[in-house]
């Protein structure tokens, strides 16, 4: 396979100071595992001269987060670009934005002709966005499973 110049990597991964940033309050704070392991897919495929532009639904919910609305923007992190989706933390109303929103981002960022797109598929609502602009751009689509549901402790 040929050295990727671009990866579009959807997930809910975000820079560990945003992260502390926004959940330093927050009576639960959100699995770290997830966290790690997307951080570590990124430092890798930058050490491999690939640029990343990271589509990230930070993982806010009702219980961690009394924000109604939560935007963070877009942030450069050496080589990776992290644009954080807006997240309306309202039932039902969030996962079809951040699948909208996710499409929007992926199909306007994954151009190129050695480009492809890599979905934490347990984040459901982005990767199915990222995915169907990712097919309808025909470039190359993985998804990665960061840990096993029936695993994950709270």
């Amino acid at each position: 396979m040929p050295k990727l110049d671009k990866i579009v990597y959807a997930s809910s991964v975000m820079r560990e100071q945003d992260f502390a940033s926004l959940f330093r309050d927050a009576a639960t704070i959100p699995g770290q595992q997830a966290q790690r392991f997307n951080r570590l897919m990124i430092k890798g495929f930058e050490k491999n001269g690939t640029s990343v532009y990271a589509i990230s639904s930070p993982p806010v919910t009702q219980r961690n987060c009394s924000s109604r609305l939560v935007r963070l923007g877009k942030k450069k992190n050496g080589n990776t670009v992290f644009r954080y989706l807006p997240v309306f933390n309202v039932r039902f109303l969030k996962n079809a934005l951040i699948l909208c929103f996710s499409f929007l981002h992926t199909f306007f960022h994954v151009g190129g002709k050695k480009s492809a797109v890599v979905c934490d598929v347990l984040n459901i609502s982005v990767a199915m966005g990222a995915v169907a602009a990712g097919r309808l751009r025909r470039k190359p689509c993985v998804g990665i499973v960061t840990d096993i549901p029936e695993l994950m402790v709270t």
